[in-house]
């Protein structure tokens, strides 16, 4: 498979039902960090910031990016994509998919094997890309481990298998579904 990182994208639900719950929250306008659709996000004090060390308590997953006045972000082609930039000096919102129990698609950034389902690993914040408004963000399948303590540097995700298109087949790059296994709200496997 290619190479090709789209962040974090809702698969499904471990309770079931339709649709994926989401809330919106605030960034600060003090945040420096560009935000994409599709990356996995903490709450700092009340603000959204990226998720970006080794088991970090999560909140969940961008979902879209909003001004401060409420507008979507949109594109401005060719290359303006809906992201919120770091530069930015004024608050925005983000819509984040927030429900512990939703299970993400994500691409690894390496070969998952059967062994790493059920164990927790960390996101590789890759760079996002500002055409689409795509994030960058992938998991670190290299640092995936077996471990359960209340370690800190554990994963903040938990594998859950293969992504349903990648039926059943494991290679270079393959998307893999996983659950935050620190969540803010509590839940997850």
């Amino acid at each position: 498979m290619v190479q090709d990182p789209l962040g974090f994208r809702p698969s499904r639900n471990l309770v079931g039902g339709g649709g994926f719950r989401s809330k919106k929250y605030t960034v600060a306008s003090t945040n420096g960090q560009n935000l994409f659709i599709g990356d996995a996000v903490k709450l700092v004090a009340g603000f959204i910031e990226a998720v970006s060390g080794a088991g970090e308590f999560g909140i969940g997953v961008i979902k879209a990016v909003y001004t401060a006045t409420g507008r979507p972000l949109t594109h401005s082609q060719p290359d303006n994509g809906p992201f919120r930039r770091g530069a930015n000096s004024a608050a925005n919102i983000v819509d984040v998919y927030d429900d512990p129990n939703t299970i993400f698609q994500v691409q690894a950034n390496a070969t998952a094997a059967i062994a790493n389902i059920g164990q927790i690993a960390n996101l590789s914040a890759g760079v996002g890309n500002t055409s689409t408004g795509l994030s960058g963000h992938e998991l670190n399948i290299a640092d995936a481990t077996a471990a359960v303590s209340a370690d800190a540097a554990e994963g903040t995700f938990r594998i859950v298998g293969l992504a349903p298109v990648e039926r059943g087949v494991f290679a270079s790059a393959n998307d893999v579904e996983v659950i935050f296994d620190k969540h803010v709200f509590g839940g997850g496997l």
